[in-house]
């Protein structure tokens, strides 16, 4: 991410003074702690000024990570990496006794990766380490919602498409198949700062049911590899409503929302149980199909 980005992120204040409290209460001096994906290094700095010696490890250009350590008093308590986590050697850094790993994308489709990751961290942590989370959870609702219909989407899509081709005189399924196999960023509906999706149009056809909880005071587990939801009101089930909920010793940090579109969209009357597979077309089209 750049500047701009990182600072559209932490213009959600709530989320940020939720991690400082819990680094205040967590960090001691003298503590190795590892910022997991630090971005523009504000847990590091936090972590630091708590007494801290840490090490602040992403993929991204650490310049401003390493500016904002540097204006705050404390670049000689803070060491920023720029690389793959699961190779860049933090055998010479660790062990750690405090992880901080804020590595997941919104998204449970796309967590799968960071949580095995972050599994695999624990191999750098010294026993009884705190992890900042230590739980990742994650619930489903059914939806009616029209405008993340996802058959209507392409019908769109296979208009314009349409348009183009008599336009240019020529045949162009390609490009549309193309569009269509990968979801565009402007398919997806808007969050507030508080990480709510914003569906106006959307009503519920069920209650909110648990999916998985990620745990890492326990071995990692199989994802599951459908969803099964049942309806408490008729319509039309257009959508899934994901919420990640980041946890730490039971309590809430913060809450992410996200949408998964169910293609089919069958009708349903109260009582029916829909079971979608969240394998590998879930995983790229975010298309959850029938079992």
């Amino acid at each position: 991410m750049n500047a701009h980005q990182h600072y559209a992120l932490l213009r959600r204040k709530p989320r940020a003074l939720a991690l400082r409290r819990i680094i205040q209460e967590v960090v001691k001096p003298g503590q190795m702690v590892l910022d997991a994906g630090c971005g523009s290094g504000l847990l590091s700095v936090w972590a630091a000024q708590a007494g801290a010696i840490v090490v602040g490890v992403d993929f991204a250009d650490l310049a401003l990570a390493r500016a904002l350590a540097t204006e705050n008093g404390v670049a000689d308590r803070t060491t920023f990496l720029q690389g793959d986590l699961n190779a860049i050697g933090l055998e010479e850094h660790g062990p750690f006794d405090v992880l901080l790993a804020m590595v997941y994308l919104k998204d449970p489709r796309r967590d799968h990766g960071a949580s095995a990751m972050v599994h695999d961290l624990g191999r750098h942590l010294r026993p009884g380490a705190v992890r900042v989370p230590d739980q990742v959870r994650y619930t489903a609702q059914a939806l009616d919602c029209r405008s993340q219909h996802f058959a209507s989407r392409m019908a769109d899509l296979d208009r314009g498409v349409k348009e183009l081709e008599v336009a240019f005189g020529m045949r162009m399924d390609s490009f549309r198949s193309a569009m269509g196999h990968r979801p565009p960023k402007e398919a997806f509906p808007v969050r507030d700062d508080a990480g709510v999706v914003l569906l106006p149009d959307a009503r519920a056809l069920s209650e909110v049911r648990p999916w998985h909880t990620v745990d890492y005071s326990l071995p990692a587990t199989p994802w599951p590899d459908h969803l099964a939801l049942t309806m408490n009101a008729p319509g039309s089930f257009t959508t899934v409503l994901w919420q990640q909920e980041l946890m730490f010793r039971d309590a809430l940090i913060f809450r992410n929302g996200s949408v998964g579109w169910v293609h089919p969209a069958p009708e349903v009357a109260a009582g029916d149980t829909v079971r979608s597979r969240t394998g590998t077309e879930w995983h790229i089209d975010n298309l959850l199909l029938p079992v």
